[in-house]
C-alpha cells in the first residue's frame, strides 16, 4: 500500500471513530491557492477576459497542488524537509 492510500484510508478510520463524515480530499473543491484578482490582472494585462470558471474553479488550484506534490516528491527524494524552488520542475 503506498503513503497515499495509507493516509487516506487512516484518515477514513479516524473520521469514523470520531463520528465525523469521512470526506475524500481528492474529492473535495480545493480552497484557491492563487490570488484571483492578480490572475484576473494579469489576464486582462495581456488583452484578455479571464472567464469565472477559470478563477471560481478547480482548475487553477488543481495546477498548483500537482506542481507542489511534485516538488514535495523532489524534496522527500533528497531527504530534505524544506521545499525549495529547485524542486519545481
Amino acid at each position: 500500500m503506498n503513503v497515499e492510500k495509507a493516509f487516506r484510508e487512516l484518515t477514513r478510520i479516524i473520521a469514523e471513530k470520531e463520528g465525523g463524515e469521512y470526506v475524500d480530499l481528492k474529492k473535495a473543491k480545493p480552497e484557491a491557492l492563487f490570488i484571483k484578482s492578480k490572475v484576473r490582472e494579469y489576464i486582462k494585462s495581456k488583452g484578455y477576459q479571464a472567464s469565472t470558471d477559470l478563477l471560481e474553479g478547480n482548475v487553477l488550484s488543481e495546477i498548483i497542488i500537482e506542481i507542489l506534490d511534485k516538488a514535495i516528491a523532489n524534496t522527500k527524494r533528497d531527504g530534505r524537509n524544506t521545499v525549495q524552488p529547485k524542486y519545481i520542475q
